[in-house]
C-alpha cells in the first residue's frame, strides 16, 4: 500500500474509515464511533495529498458537528467534491429521535486550510427513524442524502433528497426534490446508498 491513514486522536471503537471519500487532493474519512463529544457523536477527518512529508496524506483537519450530542452518529457516511465535504449523521435527533441531518463544511472557511461548517441540512417533513444522512454523495453544487428509513406508503420504504448549493440564497443548500421508488414496499430502503454524476443520481 501506498499509505496507511490514521486518525490523530484515534480510540478504541472509533470506527474509523467506515465511509470514505476522495476528490482531486483532499480525502475525507467518517469515523462514527468518536466519543470527544458524547459517546457516539462521531467524526470526521480531512487528509491532503500534500501534508506530512515524503509520502504525503497527512491530516489537516477534524470535523465535528457544531451541535454535536452523544448518539449523533456523525461520520456514518462522507463525500467530498473539491472545496466541499459532506458528512451524514442519521443518529440527529432534530425534533424527534434518529431523523438524521448532513452537515456542509468549505475550505477555507475560517482561516486558510481550515474546513469551517457552513450548513446543516434535514430533510422536509422528517419523521423519528428516517436515518436521512445514512448515504451521501456530492458533486460540484449538487448535493443527494438517502433516508432508508423513510415511511410513506409502507413500512421503511425510503426515500432520498436533492439539494442544490445557493437555493434560497448564498451558500444556502434548499432542497430541491424528494425521490421514492415507483414500486415501494416495506422495508426497501431505497436511499440506502446513493450517488451523483452531474444530473444523473
Amino acid at each position: 500500500s501506498l499509505k496507511k491513514l490514521v486518525a490523530s486522536d484515534g480510540g478504541d471503537y472509533d470506527n474509523f474509515g467506515i465511509s470514505v471519500a476522495l476528490s482531486g487532493d483532499y480525502a475525507v474519512v467518517g469515523s462514527p464511533g468518536d466519543d470527544d463529544e458524547g459517546t457516539n457523536a462521531g467524526a470526521a477527518y480531512i487528509f491532503a495529498k500534500a501534508e506530512g512529508g515524503a509520502d504525503g496524506w497527512g491530516q489537516v483537519a477534524k470535523l465535528i458537528a457544531s451541535d454535536a450530542v452523544a448518539g449523533d452518529i456523525f461520520g456514518i457516511s462522507v463525500d467530498i467534491s473539491g472545496d466541499i465535504a459532506v458528512v451524514g449523521a442519521t443518529g440527529e435527533d432534530g425534533a424527534g429521535t434518529n431523523r438524521g441531518a448532513v452537515y456542509i463544511f468549505y475550505r477555507d472557511q475560517g482561516g486558510a486550510g481550515a474546513w469551517g461548517q457552513v450548513a446543516r441540512v434535514r430533510a422536509s417533513g422528517a419523521s423519528d427513524g428516517d436515518d436521512f444522512g445514512i448515504a451521501v454523495a456530492i458533486d460540484g453544487d449538487t448535493l443527494i442524502v438517502g433516508a432508508e428509513g423513510y415511511d410513506g406508503d409502507t413500512n421503511q420504504e425510503g426515500a432520498a433528497y436533492i439539494y442544490r448549493k445557493d437555493q434560497g440564497g448564498a451558500d444556502i443548500w434548499g432542497q430541491v426534490a424528494m425521490l421514492v421508488s415507483d414500486d415501494p414496499g416495506d422495508t426497501d430502503q431505497y436511499g440506502f446508498t446513493v450517488d451523483i454524476s452531474d444530473d444523473i443520481a
